[in-house]
């Protein structure tokens, strides 16, 4: 009966141990995955700044810029909760199918 018990708990730890080090890499994967959507962001931001005096109107690149930090913002938000889901579909239906 101690052995069941025994097994029970290695069970439930060896799921802790692999709930922690799903979580590790899923976070991993949208800090990477921000990372990249970050640095388009930036080169884009760097192009402008860099054709600035080009612009007949200079505070429409302020204008554009703002809009370009907030769809960076925007854009690594819906990444991670895209990610975010697909994972937990993935991680549900690998569970039930256990």
């Amino acid at each position: 009966m101690t052995h069941v018990m025994f097994d029970q708990q290695l069970s439930v730890s060896t799921m802790n141990v692999i709930n922690n080090e799903t979580t590790t890499i899923i976070n991993q994967f949208i800090q990477v995955i921000a990372q990249q959507h970050l640095q388009k962001v930036i080169d884009e931001k760097q192009k402008i700044l860099h054709n600035r005096d080009k612009f007949e109107k200079p505070l429409s690149v302020d204008t554009i810029i703002t809009s370009i930090e907030n769809r960076q913002i925007n854009m690594i938000q819906r990444t991670q909760y895209n990610i975010e889901q697909q994972l937990k579909t993935l991680l549900v239906n690998s569970y039930s199918s256990a």
